[in-house]
């Protein structure tokens, strides 16, 4: 009887250490190379500059100590980074550093100019990457919500709930980059290349700039008739004032005017005629 107990006292002592044991063994790392999220997105957009910044014309390979020191972070803070930047090929690495992709130089020299857009450079990297190549295939029958499009690429990369800051920057940089854009809570692909991409910050949507739309059958062209030579109209002997005014308001907006609205509209159209009929005299 006693014997029992004491075995039964030395398995109650060894579950903590099991327990231990346990917390210690690794979780399973997932089976894409994601973004790092030791650096914001952000800070990494601003990384990406400085490849081709500290790069130059030269197009020398950078060393991690070098950006530190320009983005003021730890030199471990940019290991963690590269990985992920030379999968997907805005990197490509040397046996002295890393050297940044043509893409990378045409992104630094955009978003000088215009950092609102400067991220369509970068679209012909990310259009071909796994994360990007997956969201475009579910985005194409309709818009998803953010929090699905992130559930989708953490079951395509085997990341668990640990790795949701790493699949939040890969959204990131689809919109950045226009591929799709947010609207609200929702995630919709960008099906045209006239898109203004958000800055870095990531909250302002791409807008889609549709051309050549020919109007609906169902509705009224807005087009406006050609204008017609109203000194024609007048015979050659009779003076006049030849002036031609096309005002179209929709009735539907007027019905919410105020009369005094409605009375200043005509008062400027007649001071306008008063005012021509002034300088021909």
């Amino acid at each position: 009887m006693e014997q029992i107990k004491e075995e039964n006292k030395v398995l109650k002592e060894a579950e903590p250490e099991k327990l231990n044991i346990q917390e210690k063994i690794k979780k399973p790392k997932p089976s894409k190379i994601l973004p790092s999220d030791r650096l914001s997105f952000e800070k990494q957009v601003h990384l990406i500059r400085a490849y081709a910044i500290l790069s130059g014309n030269d197009r020398k390979p950078v060393m991690n100590q070098a950006l530190a020191d320009m983005l003021k972070v730890h030199p471990a803070s940019i290991s963690t980074a590269n990985p992920f930047f030379s999968d997907i090929g805005l990197i490509i690495k040397g046996p002295n550093g890393y050297t940044p992709s043509e893409a990378v130089f045409a992104f630094n020299n955009a978003y000088e100019w215009g950092p609102d857009t400067a991220g369509l450079k970068l679209s012909p990297i990310i259009k071909d990457t796994w994360f990007a190549t997956e969201i475009r295939n579910r985005l194409s029958f309709a818009p998803l919500p953010e929090k699905e499009v992130i559930a989708k690429l953490a079951a395509v990369s085997s990341a668990t709930k640990e790795y949701q800051s790493p699949l939040q920057i890969l959204v990131e940089f689809l919109i950045f980059s226009g591929i799709v854009r947010r609207e609200g809570d929702m995630i919709n692909i960008v099906k045209s290349s006239a898109v203004n991409p958000p800055g870095p910050n990531g909250n302002t949507i791409g807008t889609i700039v549709k051309t050549n739309v020919p109007p609906s059958p169902d509705v009224p062209s807005n087009d406006v008739p050609p204008k017609q030579n109203v000194n024609d109209t007048l015979p050659p002997s009779v003076d006049g004032i030849t002036f031609s005014v096309n005002i179209k308001v929709a009735m539907a907006e007027m019905q919410g005017w105020q009369p005094d609205r409605i009375a200043a509209l005509f008062e400027g159209l007649a001071k306008v005629i008063t005012a021509k009929g002034g300088s021909q005299q």
